[in-house]
């Protein structure tokens, strides 16, 4: 009925921070995603993990890969070309999203960690445009949740500009295509 939109798996499977000083290989992703579907097997899979690191394995039980966009990523063109290229070439869907607390960039909002910026409400409303305008997404979210940085007016207004474009959104699936 719609309450779950998939399974998130796991963040970053190639952050060696994250993970002991190890990259998560493709094989466990897909593994992690089989066991998933064991519990939840009409559930979408879904990995916090680059297209481009997903590339080369047939994957079997993952559904899709989430790329957040970032300021220091540069062109929103070529971070949705590049993402949606390297998602199609596994055979997978696409979530993308914003870092909203971690990812303005210079000129961001200030305050959120002690050396990144939060995104504007331009900045949203652009680039949350730019992500909700391509065809091949499935989902979109805003990453990290913040009482202060959302009851701010301009940041309201930004993200209901962006709710009412998401509505008019054909409903995509999670699952592989």
């Amino acid at each position: 009925d719609g309450t779950l939109s998939g399974h998130y798996n796991m963040h970053e499977p190639t952050d060696r921070r994250n993970w002991n000083g190890h990259l998560v290989t493709r094989a466990d992703i897909d593994e992690m995603a089989r066991y998933s579907k064991e519990i939840w097997p009409d559930l979408p899979t879904i990995i916090r993990g680059w297209p481009w690191y997903l590339k080369g394995y047939s994957y079997q039980y993952l559904d899709a890969a989430w790329a957040g966009y970032h300021e220091r990523f540069g062109s929103m063109d070529a971070f949705i070309a590049s993402n949606v290229r390297d998602a199609k070439a596994s055979g997978l869907a696409l979530v993308v999203g914003l870092n909203v607390l971690a990812g303005g960039g210079e000129g961001g909002l200030p305050g959120y960690h002690h050396d990144k910026f939060a995104m504007t409400a331009s900045q949203v409303r652009s680039w949350g445009g730019a992500l909700l305008d391509q065809p091949y997404l499935c989902a979109f979210f805003m990453f990290r949740y913040n009482p202060d940085y959302f009851k701010r007016a301009d940041i309201q207004e930004a993200v209901a500009e962006l709710s009412q474009k998401a509505q008019r959104l054909e409903n995509r699936s999670c699952r592989r295509p």
